[in-house]
């Protein structure tokens, strides 16, 4: 039996390695023979979850959720890495790269934003660059669905009546700020009386 020494393999930097065994025949050195033995050691990677991110949602309507993306490092070196994109307005990463620790995991999470962009397919992609050695650098694809909703549909914030009290003779003014939200694509003619 051949046995790779675990503890000594760690410290191999990445590269090929190799080593003869050779079996002897003390007796009458009759079939004597070796055998190389090679080992190649990998540099450290990373794999993503998810491999692409798809959502969908209506324009200027409820954001879909956002996503969670895990990078595992494979091997005991730790790992770090850098995250790039062009800036679009209907997406956001929330840091711009991290360590992954040996074997571990780490995490960024994309959100979205849909207010102001009418209905279509939107693509981006983020590379993720592993600066330790370049070994597992992905890109990883985003696409964005905006479905029109059809209908125009107009939410009044805060959904309350205005409501001022005071004593006889001393009511006080009051105010109340509201908000229009149109949570469709279509343009939305309103008035108030």
């Amino acid at each position: 039996t051949a046995e790779l020494d675990a503890v000594e393999a760690e410290r191999l930097a990445p590269g090929v390695y190799s080593a003869t065994v050779t079996f002897t025949n003390v007796t009458s050195e009759l079939g004597n023979t070796t055998r190389t033995v090679r080992l190649r050691v990998a540099p450290g990677s990373f794999s993503v979850t998810p491999t692409f991110v798809n959502a969908s949602a209506t324009p200027n309507g409820v954001n879909p959720a956002p996503v969670v993306v895990t990078l595992r490092a494979s091997g005991s070196l730790d790992l770090n890495y850098r995250l790039s994109w062009v800036s679009r307005p209907w997406f956001n990463v929330d840091k711009v790269g991290g360590t992954i620790g040996g074997g571990g995991t780490d995490t960024f999470t994309i959100s979205f934003n849909t207010f102001g962009s009418a209905a279509g397919s939107y693509n981006a992609q983020i590379t993720i660059e592993n600066t330790t050695n370049g070994a597992g650098s992905r890109q990883l694809p985003l696409n964005l669905v905006l479905q029109s909703s059809g209908a125009s549909v107009v939410v009044l914030r805060p959904d309350a009546d205005l409501e001022v009290r005071g004593a006889v003779g001393d009511v006080p003014a009051g105010t109340q700020t509201s908000t229009l939200t149109n949570n469709s694509d279509s343009p939305v003619v309103w008035d108030a009386s």
